[in-house]
């Protein structure tokens, strides 16, 4: 698995960074944000 810079335009919240860091540390997450983390792996 590899993470790649990529543009992810404007994000609806600044929750989708923390559903994100949730996913990639396998964590659950229950806030409103979307996780981009499909976005970012190769």
């Amino acid at each position: 698995m590899r993470v790649v810079p990529r543009d992810l335009g404007e994000r609806d919240t600044f929750s989708d960074l923390g559903a994100t860091v949730a996913e990639w540390f396998g964590l659950s997450f229950r806030g409103r944000g979307k996780s981009f983390l499909t976005e970012l792996i190769v």
